[in-house]
């Protein structure tokens, strides 16, 4: 194929879009979109090369495979060798197995699946992971495995059906990622088959004769018609869309336009892309997107309170001086070896070094994130964060695709006897729960636990999700009002059950001001019986009147109703942020003064007040414990009181547990 410069500055249109969309430019908030554009291209240029050498004859798979190794492997693994590298330096050892486990996945083209197992693009979490970017070269790589099979087969056996494939293959693929893209949202994103239709219609244009029209009309037309769609998404699609699906269309299309009509008389959009300076960020543009993510994550990491917009575009800018460095003596020595160099000792060592970073990676793997790098003071408060899985009775709790019935509510403290007490709530009454039952204990006494994640405790509402992200239409989301119905039930038809705790996050986003900052954006609204709230302020009324109601039922019904009041909550991981403090890389304070407490909670604990003057509701308040009259510590002598940014450690259940056993002495 010829070389056409007003490709190599739609590259470089695609990379500086996703750079600011993982800045955190609130302009570029739908730059992930770039992504899809070096798709398209890749389609086409691959597609393109493929054909011509088949149709001259000169077509090796060999020949092809090599190729792309030399292309593919020299700065990736420099990029995950440089991870591994800082990783070690200052990754706790959990966080360093998974970016063990992340390098693993990078080097033999699976991480799209891995990180589809594990978290979602769009998460607050995802920005601190340095390998989180190369989900979409495992894409680009699995379909360039069997790709060249079927075009080359097509072209030998039957040839006047290559064009009508490509193109039946790609409907095929568009269609399964809209229908996915509203069952299974993060698969949609991450998974090859829905992917495919973007890298195949790059493929369509290099297949696709052109158009029997004016070719300088035409381009005078398509090329800012393909500007304006790619504009519309950079500037104005989210991380709420829902994506990929019919939402994909508009930066596919567009870049599809633009590669289309610059066959042709070039417009002023091609001569702008072809300019100098963008055509030498297009050239850089594999290795810039293999080593800003990086940079990104490893700064948001250490620092405490994560990184602003201002420093990140600083931070890409160095990326942007490393990418032509790695272009330069990385990449081009392997691409373009000069006459008369030989190809085997190329890939060979291509070969060899990736072999190098799978072995570097098992061996943090044997070792467990090598812990031994740090205090056994340091390994202590880390291993709190095991706490979130290996501690607290989430078997009880519905939680994305898992549905745990009020009816299958575990039986928690003293065995052998009648449980009086129905412990309800959400992700905070799991830990409630191992506080509950370390009262529970000691008082010979037992009770029923069920849960339901993030789900707002109360009546006549829901979780809206054609207003919410992705994530909230999972069964376990969805299922909200039908779980506080059933939840109800079980409490007035078991006769035994003569007392109700009520525990929550009750900061959640959806019912007050947002838990974090990271969450400040999510658009979740409720639907109660006058509809869904304009906006995430208006969810506090619909809450209100449902828990209200809640309340008004469960005591006209004689049940005796405890609520677990709000915990303070720090806004950073405990223990990784005393992790970060100990490597003396960020030493702000991380105590949360009551002041700050009592604000981020006014909405709720007026509630609750109101509540109190209605209806004779006992309460339990941890932050009385966990707070003095100034501040609420989030350790003690450097031991986590949080094994998370809201949920208490082992360590500070046991400091509260005994508020509990006043529960028992009423019921």
């Amino acid at each position: 194929m010829n070389y056409r410069a007003d490709i190599d500055g739609l590259r470089a249109f695609a990379v500086v879009s996703v750079l600011c969309f993982h800045s955190g430019l609130a302009a570029f908030r739908g730059g992930f979109v770039g992504v899809d554009v070096f798709f398209v291209i890749s389609g086409y240029l691959i597609t393109g090369i493929i054909v011509s050498e088949i149709d001259a004859g000169t077509f090796s798979i060999r020949s092809f495979y090599q190729r792309r190794v030399r292309r593919i492997f020299p700065a990736l693994v420099s990029v995950l060798a440089f991870a591994l590298a800082l990783g070690f330096l200052v990754l706790t050892p959990s966080d360093l197995v998974e970016l063990a486990k992340s390098s693993l996945a990078a080097a033999f083209f699976v991480s799209n699946m891995f990180f589809w197992q594990h978290i979602g693009y769009f998460d607050t979490a995802a920005g601190q992971k340095p390998l989180l970017h190369t989900w979409s070269l495992a894409i680009e790589e699995q379909y360039y495995m069997a790709y060249p099979f079927l075009i080359a087969a097509l072209s030998r056996f039957y040839p006047r059906f290559r064009t009508p494939a490509v193109i039946a293959g790609a409907a095929l693929s568009f269609l399964t990622a809209v229908v996915v893209t509203y069952i299974k949202p993060s698969a949609a994103f991450y998974l090859g088959p829905t992917r495919a239709w973007e890298l195949l219609a790059g493929g369509m244009l290099a297949l696709w004769p052109s158009p029997n029209v004016n070719r300088a009309t035409f381009n005078l037309i398509a090329s800012p018609l393909g500007m304006g769609l790619l504009l519309i998404a950079v500037l104005f699609y989210n991380p709420l869309i829902r994506f990929p699906g019919f939402a994909a269309l508009l930066p596919v299309l567009g870049a599809a336009l633009i590669i289309w009509s610059g066959r042709g008389p070039p417009t002023l959009v091609h001569r702008w892309l072809s300019a100098r300076p963008v055509v030498a960020i297009g050239k850089a543009s594999y290795s810039l997107y293999l080593w800003h993510f990086p940079i990104l994550a490893f700064a948001a990491y250490v620092t405490l309170h994560g990184t602003t917009p201002l420093t990140n575009v600083g931070l890409c800018l160095i990326a942007v001086c490393i990418s032509f460095a790695s272009l330069r003596y990385v990449e081009k020595p392997f691409r373009f070896p000069g006459a008369g160099a030989r190809t085997a000792p190329l890939i060979a060592l291509s070969l060899g070094s990736m072999a190098v970073v799978v072995a570097v990676s098992a061996w943090i793997l044997i070792n467990n994130g090598t812990p031994s790098r740090f205090s056994s003071e340091l390994q202590a408060a880390l291993r709190v964060e095991d706490e979130r899985s290996a501690v607290h009775h989430w078997e009880c709790m519905s939680l994305e695709s898992r549905i745990v019935p009020p009816s299958k509510a575990c039986k928690l403290g003293v065995p052998g006897k009648t449980p009086h007490v129905l412990l309800w709530g959400d992700s905070h009454s799991v830990v409630t729960a191992t506080a509950l039952e370390q009262s529970a204990q000691r008082n010979q006494a037992a009770f029923l636990f069920a849960a339901s994640v993030d789900c707002p405790i109360g009546l006549g509402f829901e979780i809206d999700a054609a207003t919410g992200p992705a994530f909230v239409s999972t069964p376990a989301y969805q299922n909200c009002g039908k779980y506080n119905e059933e939840m109800l039930q079980t409490a007035l038809q078991q006769v035994n059950i003569s007392t109700i705790v009520l525990s929550s996050r009750w900061t959640n986003w959806r019912v007050g001001a947002p838990s974090s900052p990271g969450e400040a954006h999510y658009d979740i609204r409720l639907r109660g019986p006058q509809g869904v709230a304009r906006d995430t302020s208006g969810n506090g009324a619909i809450f209100a009147r449902g828990l209200e109601q809640l309340v008004a039922k469960l005591e006209a019904a004689g049940k005796s109703v405890w609520i677990v009041g709000p915990v303070p909550e720090p806004f950073v991981s405990v223990p990784k942020a005393l992790f970060v403090k100990a490597l003396g890389i960020d030493s702000t304070s991380l105590d949360i003064t009551r002041a700050e407490f009592e604000g981020r909670n006014a909405f709720v604990l007026d509630l609750f007040k109101h509540i109190a003057a209605a209806y004779p509701v006992h309460f339990v308040r941890p932050a009385d414990t966990l707070c003095d009259a100034n501040r609420c510590p989030v350790d003690e002598n450097g031991a986590p009181l949080y094994f998370d940014n809201n949920h208490l450690s082992l360590r500070a259940v046991t400091k509260t547990s005994h508020l509990y056993d006043r529960i028992w002495q009423s019921d």
